[in-house]
């Protein structure tokens, strides 16, 4: 049976983002299943340490400081060591940035290769990073993208559509739970109509446009309170915002959410939004919270964007609507807080499909028979043209 390594720079209990997430789950998964798995990623404290040492699979932080800056110089160093781990396994690339540097070492071990594509990195990549890009994507056996508008952003980028392969990350239905306690008392919002959004304040994550949205949702629901959670960048334009409108009391910025808090967020809900919008160089490629939403059995509204598409089933587990269109926002959020049980309705089906879709046991299966596929298929020549 191959082994399976997964190297990340994002990893818990240090990083909780998406792609320590999706890493996370995945290595989970692979455990699950019985598949020899190890993890490489970096980050050498306490917490980190303590936490691996229960971990289902063997997690190796290798050291070195500076790891964002340097961490290919460190992979190239540590190269040589890891060629009993590679031989004949499989070799995940959390980023393309993390397997290029032993992208050649691992094929000429017999490994197989696999790059994981987020979205952010394939519109951001410019000059001799994009030719890096371009070269890991063309050299990875396969190319997995979180989302069909990334992968084929990938293909743009140098991925060869036969090695590409669309994945959603998994989510634990464990981790946010439809029932327990909220955080509606912290946030003195009581029993009033709330809308939340959770995330980075960035621009792409659309919470301008539900601001946008609030001067006419409370002309029908003077009660309703707008619950902004997270911390960035756009926190200062998106306060001005809500002064312009009138709607600051209507409004609580309540900062970053910390992992044992989420599921309380989440559950503090009737309508879960994010109307993320793509921009020249900025894009939601999937969209996890979504998801953490939907697994707290809530609603939800998203941008018509990106990977958004993936992430919801318009009209069974939320809404899509048109990002750069307020009033569509407004209709969609009028629409569920306005009725009870449909809110109910769409909230259950999302616990359901997070229950059985986008379990962690369904994306193994999904990886494992691809990885299968490509065992079983005659192989081409280097350099050769796939087959028609």
């Amino acid at each position: 049976m191959q082994r399976h390594t997964l190297l990340t720079l994002d990893f818990p209990p240090l990083q909780d983002g998406g792609i320590a997430r999706w890493m996370d789950e995945l290595a989970r998964g692979l455990a699950e299943a019985e598949i020899p798995t190890a993890v490489l990623t970096r980050g050498r404290k306490p917490a980190a340490l303590a936490h691996d040492a229960a971990y289902p699979v063997p997690v190796t932080r290798l050291y070195g400081h500076g790891w964002v800056q340097r961490h290919r110089l460190y992979l190239r160093a540590y190269g040589p060591f890891l060629g009993r781990t590679l031989a004949g396994g499989v070799l995940h690339g959390a980023t393309y940035s993390m397997l290029a540097p032993l992208l050649s070492r691992a094929r000429g071990l017999g490994a197989t290769t696999l790059c994981y594509v987020h979205g952010l990195e394939l519109v951001r990549a410019a000059g001799v990073e994009r030719e890096l890009l371009a070269q890991t994507l063309g050299g990875a056996d396969l190319v997995v993208a979180n989302s069909a508008r990334v992968a084929r952003l990938a293909a743009e980028r140098g991925a060869r559509p036969e090695a590409l392969l669309v994945l959603a990350p998994a989510i634990d239905p464990a981790r946010i739970a439809p029932v327990g306690p909220d955080l509606r008392a912290r946030w003195e919002v009581g029993d009033r109509p709330l809308i939340l959004s959770l995330g980075r304040l960035v621009a792409r994550k659309g919470q301008d446009t539900v601001l946008r949205a609030l001067p006419e949702l409370l002309r029908k629901l003077p009660n309703l309170i707008y619950v902004i959670a997270g911390k960035g960048s756009d926190q200062a334009r998106l306060e001005a915002l809500a002064g312009e409108l009138g709607v600051t009391p209507n409004v609580r910025f309540v900062g970053f959410v910390p992992e044992g808090d989420l599921a309380a967020a989440y559950r503090s809900a009737d309508v879960y939004a994010m109307i993320a919008r793509e921009g020249d160089d900025d894009l939601e490629g999937f969209g996890m919270t979504y998801l953490e939403a939907n697994s707290a059995a809530r609603p939800v509204v998203g941008g018509r964007s990106g990977g958004t598409e993936d992430a919801i089933v318009d009209g069974t587990t939320g809404l899509l609507v048109d990002p750069i269109d307020p009033r569509e926002t407004t209709a969609a959020l009028l629409a569920l807080l306005g009725d009870p049980e449909r809110r109910r309705a769409i909230g259950a089906a999302g616990r359901r499909r997070v229950e059985s879709e986008m379990s962690r046991r369904s994306m193994v299966k999904a990886l494992l028979s691809r990885l299968e596929q490509r065992a079983v298929a005659p192989r081409r020549p280097s350099g050769s043209p796939p087959r028609a």
